[in-house]
């Protein structure tokens, strides 16, 4: 999610995030005025997805289940909760893909559905792997589209939360509002190049978050903040592909040597590289 392996790079070239092992704790520490800003789809998407897709679970129930998960970093008190809205009309293209792929994977859910019931009805030796099939199917299918989402924002605002239901992506609303002390909680990297986002608090694992502090991952790369948010747009993300050939590590090397001061001027420089016109005609 994001930009294509930026935290793999991040790791590959030596940067070690900071491991929260008690985010409530973490947050209990922040200053006051310092907020947390959580892009909700971006932090327990399989949350929500088990939530909402086992089928024996009351919708209130469902609710529970994905405040309960949301409590283990975030507190009412301090959280920003953002839900997406419709998408952005330059990933328009991606959420119709993605659409796409949902019917496909629903389609493939009812026919192993019939074989699974046609093996059983005959008789036949049924193998886990055809469970399996279904289940994955289903997984893939699923969809959680925005009137559904409207009992979630009821409930939480019902248990003191404040949510924000965004006009466009999520990220795009914390982006906008984030000051730079704030902290965000995603998995979506994008959100490490806006300009005003310092501090981001990614899932991990065990109900621990990964904290990536952007100041410190400038100074290990000697790297200038309009040197990453335009390395942020030329890299290949949901939305777009970077130019053939040149993965996020050959744009961090070619970004790296620009001399621009901004980010008009830098993309400019980026797009007139010796590399980047070899590989735009290569493609042409």
């Amino acid at each position: 999610m994001g930009i294509t392996g930026l935290f793999q790079r991040l790791f590959k070239k030596g940067h070690k995030a900071d491991v929260i092992q008690a985010p409530l704790t973490a947050l209990g520490k922040l200053e006051n005025g310092i907020r947390q800003h959580v892009d909700v789809q971006g932090s327990i998407y399989p949350t929500i997805r088990f939530a909402y897709s086992t089928s024996d679970l009351p919708e209130k129930a469902a609710h529970v289940v994905v405040e309960k998960r949301l409590k283990q970093f975030a507190s009412p008190a301090v959280s920003i909760l953002y839900l997406d809205g419709e998408p952005a009309l330059e990933k328009q293209e991606t959420h119709e893909d993605r659409s796409k792929n949902r019917s496909k994977a629903l389609a493939a859910a009812a026919q192993n559905t019939e074989l699974l019931a046609e093996l059983i009805q005959n008789g036949q030796h049924v193998r886990k792997h055809h469970f399996a099939d279904v289940e994955n199917n289903l997984r893939k299918a699923f969809g959680w589209e925005i009137s559904q989402r409207q009992g979630l924002v009821q409930y939480l605002r019902s248990q003191g939360w404040t949510v924000v239901e965004s006009e466009t992506e999520a990220d795009v609303e914390i982006g906008r509002v984030c000051k730079p002390n704030d902290i965000v909680v995603s998995g979506d990297s994008d959100l490490l190049m806006y300009n005003n986002v310092n501090h981001l608090w990614r899932p991990w694992r065990k109900g621990q978050l990964l904290h990536y502090s952007v100041p410190d991952i400038l100074k290990m790369f000697d790297l200038s903040r309009p040197q990453w948010t335009a390395l942020g747009i030329v890299s290949a993300n949901d939305y777009g592909k970077n130019i053939s050939g040149l993965g996020i590590g050959s744009n961090f090397g070619i970004i790296k040597s620009l001399q621009g001061n901004d980010v008009p001027s830098l993309i400019q420089e980026y797009l007139h590289s010796e590399l980047v016109a070899l590989k735009t005609v290569d493609a042409n």
